[in-house]
């Protein structure tokens, strides 16, 4: 099949990206999911705002290039919806976001034109379609799950697992800021525990999605974290050496004040065996299950991070009760690998739409 993706409101990125720098979670799942498709044997292109792409496979083409790539089996519209409306013959079209209900991007949504121009809304989990569809108007039964994943290679093999790593990767306003008073209580009963913080702004790098003032308001408070007995701020790093550092951790400290809709962090957390402790927020219980544990209320206040900090505690005394929780979330990560979630998509898209006689005829060689 030929499948086009045209992302929108991304950073700039091509095929080996990731090689070069951090990227943020959408523009890392489409590169991911592309890779993925056009392992299964179809011809994928991804267009990028970036002139001259370096040739890979899938091939990245500039967007002004659009016009010359012919009609297109799948045509995958990511964060905006005007490229479902730029003229590209497509036997099916699709519109995935990873934002939440209230962005602007979604303007539109529920549009009568943008309900028959798509067969589907792909959404990150059910969290995210319940509230996009209740804010928009967009069908809930037109409605796909298609989930966030994780690069299966880039967590083979093994390493060293320190038993008292705490690990934490998200931006900063995800609430880093809190484990300027939830480590320090860890410590008072596990002096020899570590935290390791990867986050930064970094990932946001070409799209105007952050402002100075933002980055002014969490340089002190990194500042803060890194001056601290046993904390270590890494800032971030490339999305195969983050692997390699969630295997060296045991547990994914994420006292999170943020309503994810999906949580990359986490997905690759469990998939490198960490126990993640976050907050009930958003669809981190959807994406984590059984697999962690959870906190009710405001990150901020004192009895939040006093239950977080006993979870941790607890887990770094109980290592069976670490050790059952560890070996859940690796369970759970063989369901969310991009090989087995791009194959999942490309079955749907061949038994539920493309089954007449007309549509198969169509379906490119």
């Amino acid at each position: 099949m030929k499948i086009a993706f045209i992302p929108g409101s991304c950073a700039p990125f091509h095929g080996r990206t990731l090689d070069e720098r951090p990227l943020g979670g959408i523009e890392t799942a489409v590169i991911r999911l592309a890779e993925a498709l056009e392992r299964l044997g179809n011809r994928v292109f991804v267009f990028t705002s970036i002139d001259n792409p370096p040739v890979t496979r899938p091939l990245y083409t500039p967007l002004r290039a659009l016009g010359d790539l012919g009609s297109v089996d799948v045509l995958i519209s990511v964060r905006e919806l005007l490229p479902l409306f730029a003229g590209l013959v497509a036997t099916t079209q699709f519109f995935w976001t990873g934002d939440s209900y209230n962005q602007l991007q979604h303007l539109g949504l529920g549009d009568r034109r943008t309900i028959k121009a798509t067969n589907a809304l792909l959404a990150v989990s059910n969290w995210q379609a319940d509230r996009l569809c209740a804010v928009s108007g967009y069908p809930r039964d037109k409605v796909w799950l298609l989930r966030n994943g994780h690069e299966a290679r880039l967590f083979a093999g093994t390493e060293e697992r320190i038993s008292k790593r705490l690990i934490f990767s998200s931006t900063p306003y995800r609430g880093v800021e809190h484990l300027t008073k939830i480590f320090p209580a860890v410590q008072k009963e596990h002096s020899d525990a570590e935290l390791h913080i990867f986050s930064g702004l970094k990932v946001y790098q070409g799209t105007g999605a952050y402002t100075d003032s933002l980055e002014a308001q969490y340089k002190p408070v990194l500042a803060k974290l890194a001056a601290m007995n046993g904390v270590t701020v890494h800032g971030n790093v490339l999305q195969r050496d983050l692997a390699r550092e969630f295997m060296k951790s045991s547990i994914l400290a994420y006292p999170n004040s943020f309503e994810e809709t999906s949580c990359i962090t986490a997905i690759e957390g469990m998939a490198a065996g960490c126990v993640v402790v976050t907050s009930r927020r958003g669809a981190l219980p959807e994406t984590i299950g059984d697999a962690g544990v959870f906190v009710d209320g405001d990150p901020s206040s004192p009895e939040y991070q006093a239950q977080f900090t006993r979870y941790i505690c607890n887990l770094l005394h109980d290592r069976q009760a670490w050790s059952t929780m560890s070996n859940r979330a690796t369970e759970h990560s063989q369901a969310t690998t991009w090989d087995r979630i791009a194959a999942q998509f490309i079955g749907r898209v061949r038994a539920e739409i493309l089954t007449s006689p007309r549509q198969l005829a169509n379906i490119s060689p």
